[in-house]
C-alpha cells in the first residue's frame, strides 16, 4: 500500500519541470482512467448522472387527423442494474405495454406486475441484459416508492445526455491540455532563464 505521507514527500522534492512531467504524464491519464474505467467494465460513467430507472408521463393521444385527446399515461425505462421500485396510480390501469417478447414476459411475471396499488417491478430481470420499456395507462403518483424509502416522480424524469456528454468530453481534452503544456512550456522557461544569467 502506497503511504500517502511518502509520496508527500516525494512530489515535493521534485522540481517543477519534473512536476509538470508526473501531473502529464501519470496523475492526469490516472484520473482520466479512473473517470472512464466503469463505463469500460459494465459500470456507468461517473459523469452520466443518469438513474438507472427513468419514467416519462404521457398526455396526449393523437389521433388520425390530427385530433388530439388528453389521456393519461406514463413510459418506465428500466435498466438491467435497476432497484425494485412501485409506482403508484392515481387512476387505475388494466395492462401494461413492455418491450419483452413473449418468452421473457412469461419467465419474469412475478418480477412485473399491474394491481390497483400500481406498477411493481423488480430488476434485473431474468434473460434480459438490456433496458426495458413498460408503457401503462394511468396517472402516475408523486412519489416512486424505492428500497429504503422513496424518490419523487420528477427526480426520475428522463432527462437529455447530450449536454453531460459535452461537458465531460470538453473537461477531459482540457485536462490533457493542460498537462501536455505545462510539459511543453516549462522547458522552455527553464531555458530562456539560462540564457538570460
Amino acid at each position: 500500500m502506497i503511504d500517502p505521507k511518502m509520496l508527500l514527500e516525494f512530489l515535493l522534492r521534485r522540481g517543477s519541470e519534473e512536476k509538470a512531467r508526473l501531473f502529464a504524464y501519470t496523475i492526469a491519464p490516472a484520473v482520466v482512467l479512473s473517470v472512464a474505467a466503469p463505463g469500460i467494465w459494465g459500470g456507468t460513467f461517473v459523469l452520466d448522472v443518469a438513474p438507472s430507472l427513468s419514467v416519462s408521463e404521457l398526455k396526449t393521444v393523437m389521433l388520425e387527423g390530427g385530433k388530439l385527446i388528453q389521456k393519461s399515461g406514463l413510459v418506465i425505462i428500466v435498466e438491467p442494474s435497476a432497484s425494485e421500485y412501485r409506482i403508484p396510480l392515481v387512476t387505475h390501469s388494466q395492462q401494461i405495454w413492455s418491450s419483452l417478447d413473449d418468452g421473457a414476459t412469461r419467465a419474469n411475471h412475478d418480477r412485473i406486475s399491474l394491481d390497483a396499488a400500481g406498477v411493481y417491478g423488480k430488476p434485473p430481470f431474468l434473460g434480459v441484459n438490456v433496458p426495458v420499456t413498460l408503457v401503462v395507462e394511468g396517472l402516475p403518483g408523486k412519489e416512486i416508492q424505492i428500497p429504503g424509502g422513496t424518490a419523487k416522480f420528477d427526480d426520475l424524469v428522463l432527462q437529455s445526455k447530450r449536454p453531460i456528454a459535452l461537458v465531460s468530453g470538453v473537461l477531459l481534452a482540457c485536462m490533457f491540455a493542460f498537462g501536455m503544456s505545462s510539459v511543453t512550456a516549462l522547458p522552455l522557461v527553464k531555458g530562456n532563464k539560462r540564457r538570460a544569467g
